[in-house]
């Protein structure tokens, strides 16, 4: 048998810092304005997990909260109302700050469609663990754009704290006329969201720098409410072009990285762009190696991605990649418009990932395509399924050990797995001549460490009776609340840790097999023995087995035995009697024997016989009662082997007696079985009898007095095998010297 096992890894705990990561139990979210003018707004949220957990979104300042389900190993999307996600203000303060919270670890995306004019977004929401106080906005710029279209550079920033101080310097003046290049200070409380809006199809907030004091997290949207990338034709008017919504979580700082693999999505495959911001001064930008650009702290760089490619920067940097205009891609189809995603970093990757794909387009005789680009190790690609399939158009990223698929997806719920070392994926649809969105499906960077003055509880245990955390020594079990600096030695977090003692498991198991051999923990085992095994709990405690195994193969014999009746039942069988039968048999411990089985017939005896008695009132005696002329006996009697004898005697009045006999004679008899050890013939008013015993073929056997002796089953001192023999009977009585021969079978069984 095989016993499954779940291994987990529990990472060692006492990190200054938590590990950028997509998937969370808390979350923060805010939606940004999208085409003003226009009020058919459509706001969804998606959640999905691995196992069966509870979703509740709320405003924490209406009191608004809504609760629900998600099932393991899928995804459930719900429309949240638009009262409750956003209100239009160019520059302010709103109270439209969206809190998230599941029972369970989830990833969560939102997406943003304006129905009306057809102009939409997505992105995913990062959880609270992933948030920390620096930003650098990067933005979409609308310099190109019309005032029909209602075009604006903007960002938001929500707190997730009471009391956070926030603190922007601009790089481009506000709709409501602050200048760029000024600073400003604000504070907000818990679900406040500081909206800023840029002029009329002017400028770009990239660069911006928003920071909380006292370590305080925040979460930072940016994108356009409308925007067309880059531009459009030489003499084309935009307002008869396109123009979509771009919408983006903002990455912290300390979630910058150095190193991208960037794949060109669908129908754009030479127009998207790119654009990158350094955190440091003196920051070389690398494409497939080669030097295109050195980047000063906030500074951004943008360029077109006509190929696949590594991306690469000497310092930090965070990067954004864009969907162009559908006026920019003319040549196969229109499809699709402006979009704005993060690509995961090349050191962020996931093992599983279900997601969803969002309606594009309420209008009439129009298509949308939708699609997933998959980065996987080259190694690796025979290990991804999408869907439960594995994947044939992998295409490699040159200079890389990674190959890339940008696979055409339906409009439906699609699941990711790998039992590599993971992979990194991002999804976006394309709406037929405008509208598209864009949107990464996540992971986590274990390379990257998110800081910020967080107050945790922490549940969690150890399977060694203690833990170190952070240079401090826990006993489990036990509660204890430890004050821990980053890694950049800036903001302090206060962990409340609840420790419990995790048990290790031995145990001794007994095994049989009905098999040569036995198949256990990937061990081929073909000999009986004791064996040990060691394996690691779901807690990560070490767990021992003693295997004693036996091992019991079927087997094949050979058995005689011997049965009263006629039909001899084995289990499912019905066995005549007598007979050679083979049978498959099952033992108690399952294992199947075949046995090939010699049954001979027991003897029974059937005494028929009439006594008499005199007339004058004699009575004969049978088993200790008188019986009368007139009487009948009718007993059973139990043979030493087990079997039925039945007596059947008449008794008759008759005033001569001297010419009356008696002869039993049994059909079957067993040497060497104690109490039928010889054939032998009963007798009643016999003065001479001589038995002779002959082989069923004639050959003569032995010679005995029949009132004095028996057969042993010999001839001549040798056994006779078993088998059926004649008997020849000449007897005399008193009355007849030589009556008429009794001839007759015995068997004798061995």
């Amino acid at each position: 048998m095989m016993l499954p096992f779940i291994l987990s890894c529990l990472k060692p705990l006492g990190l200054n810092a938590q590990s950028f990561t997509t998937q969370g139990t808390d979350f923060w979210a805010a939606l940004m304005p999208n085409w003003y003018g226009h009020d058919i707004d459509n706001y969804y949220i998606s959640a999905s997990g691995t196992r069966t957990c509870s979703v509740t979104v709320s405003n924490p300042n209406s009191g608004w909260t809504h609760t629900f389900a998600v099932p393991a190993n899928s995804i459930t999307t719900y429309q949240m109302p638009s009262d409750q996600c956003w209100e239009p203000n160019q520059f302010g303060i709103i109270d439209k700050g969206l809190h998230i919270v599941s029972t369970d670890t989830v990833q969560i995306w939102i997406y943003n469609q304006n129905g009306t004019p057809s102009t939409c977004d997505a992105t995913q929401i990062l959880p609270t663990s992933s948030l920390s106080n620096e930003y650098i906005v990067q933005s979409t710029p609308v310099d190109h754009c019309s005032t029909l279209q209602e075009s604006r550079s903007q960002f938001s920033v929500l707190a997730p704290q009471d009391s956070t101080i926030v603190d922007l310097v601009l790089t481009n003046s506000t709709a409501t006329g602050i200048a760029a290049g000024t600073s400003h200070t604000f504070t907000l409380n818990a679900g406040q969201i500081l909206q800023v809006q840029g002029p009329l199809t002017s400028g770009d907030f990239s660069g911006t720098r928003v920071n909380a004091r006292n370590c305080k997290p925040i979460a930072v949207f940016s994108g356009a409410s409308t925007t067309s990338m880059p531009d459009v034709p030489s003499g084309s008017d935009i307002s008869a072009g396109s123009a979509d919504h771009t919408y983006q979580q903002n990455l912290p700082t300390a979630a910058y990285s150095t190193e991208w693999l960037l794949t060109p999505t669908a129908w754009h495959d030479t127009s998207d762009f790119v654009r990158i911001t350094s955190k440091r001064n003196n920051c070389q930008v690398r494409c497939n190696g080669t030097l295109i650009a050195t980047l000063n702290s906030g500074e951004t760089y943008q360029f077109k991605l006509t190929s696949a490619a590594q991306i690469t920067t000497s310092r930090p940097a965070v990067l954004y990649q864009y969907l162009d205009s559908r006026h920019s891609h003319l040549t196969g189809g229109d499809w699709g418009d402006v979009a704005m995603f993060a690509p995961n970093n090349a050191n962020q990757k996931i093992q599983w990932c279900c997601f969803p794909t969002f309606p594009l387009l309420n209008r009439p005789n129009y298509d949308s395509k939708y699609y997933v680009n998959i980065i996987v190790p080259t190694a690796e690609t025979s290990l991804l399924l999408l869907d439960g399939f594995p994947l044939t158009d992998y295409h490699p990223i040159s200079g890389t050990a990674y190959s890339y698929s940008r696979h055409p997806i339906n409009q439906s719920i699609h699941t990711i797995f790998t039992t590599g070392s993971g992979f990194s994926a991002y999804t976006y649809g394309l709406a037929e001549n405008w509208e598209a969105y864009a949107m990464s499906l996540g992971g986590t960077d274990t390379a990257t460490h998110i800081s910020s003055n967080i107050e945790v509880t922490i549940d969690t245990g150890t399977c060694r009776g203690h833990l170190w955390w952070h240079d401090t020594l826990l006993l489990a079990p036990s509660t204890a609340q430890i004050t821990v600096p980053d890694f950049e030695g800036i903001c302090d977090s206060v962990y409340t840790i609840h420790l419990s003692a995790y048990p290790s498991y031995s145990d001794t198991i007994d095994s049989l097999t009905c098999f040569e051999q036995l198949l256990w923990d990937d061990t081929l085992l073909s000999t009986p023995g004791t064996y040990y095994f060691q394996h690691t709990t779901i807690h990560g405690c070490d767990s021992t087995i003693l295997l004693n195994l036996h091992l019991k193969p079927t087997a094949e014999r050979s058995l005689d035995t011997a049965c009263c009746s006629d039909t001899l039942h084995i289990q499912q069988y019905a066995l005549a009697v007598p007979g050679d039968h083979t049978v498959t048999l099952t033992n108690p411990q399952g294992c199947d024997s075949i046995i090939h089985l010699h049954v001979d017939a027991l003897p029974r005896y059937n005494f028929l016989d009439t006594v008499y008695v005199n007339s004058n009132g004699e009575h004969w005696n049978y088993q200790g009662q008188q019986y009368s002329a007139g009487d009948v006996i009718d007993d059973t009697l139990i043979t030493v082997m087990g079997c039925d004898s039945i007596i059947h005697i008449t008794v008759l009045a008759n005033t001569d007696t001297s010419c009356q006999h008696h002869l039993w004679v049994p059909n079957i008899f067993t040497p060497l079985l104690d109490g039928n050890n010889q054939f032998r013939v009963l007798s009643d008013n016999v003065t001479k009898m001589e038995v002779n015993i002959f082989q069923r073929w004639g050959d003569w056997v032995c010679t005995f007095d029949g009132l004095t002796e028996g057969w042993d089953g010999t001839k001549n001192s040798s056994p006779c095998p078993a088998g059926t023999y004649v008997y020849l009977i000449r007897y005399a009585t008193p009355c007849q010297s030589n009556v008429k021969p009794i001839v007759g079978t015995i068997t004798l069984i061995r």
